[in-house]
């Protein structure tokens, strides 16, 4: 570089060392104080299908395999919600959980039934929140937790989805 350029960059460098804490803290100082959660918020967990007003209907402990979740059902003022959490971690990989009507499957089963309803996804010891489709609500079935990444049922656990 010429001499008047490395000039240039000096004093450039020397301008930017001082005008930037500066500028720092005044945008600190002088951010609007906008409320992170108020009644605008409402409308966007509307689109999201977030419940907002809710009454829990039924809760259990379920348990068997050696696996422990805590399920509750909710009501809202649209449709019904399926809260699960697990008691400890769960030990098994990619955990999917599934709603079966009627008598439970093998023990040994390596897939799940066709005629089985996908909820969603659940790991570690997560609360999740699961959507119930209105045509399974009222109905005898079973929760089964499946592996996908062991390919085998982990548990199923005799359950009915309430009505109310």
């Amino acid at each position: 570089m010429i001499l008047a350029r490395r000039q240039a960059h000096f004093y450039a460098a020397i301008a930017l060392a001082c005008a930037l804490p500066v500028v720092f803290l005044a945008g600190l100082l002088l951010r609007p104080a906008i409320p992170t959660v108020d009644e605008s918020v409402d409308e966007l967990f509307a689109i999201a299908n977030f419940p907002n007003k809710t009454e829990a209907i039924d809760s259990a402990i379920l348990s068997a395999e050696n696996v422990r979740i805590r399920a509750e059902i909710i009501n809202d003022s649209e449709s019904k919600f399926l809260d699960l959490q697990p008691v400890d971690n769960l030990q098994s990989a990619d955990v999917l959980v599934y709603w079966q009507a009627g008598e439970a499957p093998a023990r040994d089963a390596q897939t799940v039934d066709s005629s089985a309803v996908l909820l969603g996804q659940l790991s570690g010891n997560r609360r999740r929140r699961f959507r119930l489709p209105t045509e399974i609500q009222g109905q005898q079935g079973h929760l089964l937790l499946y592996s996908r990444g062991q390919k085998t049922l982990v548990a199923t656990f005799p359950f009915t989805l309430a009505t109310q």
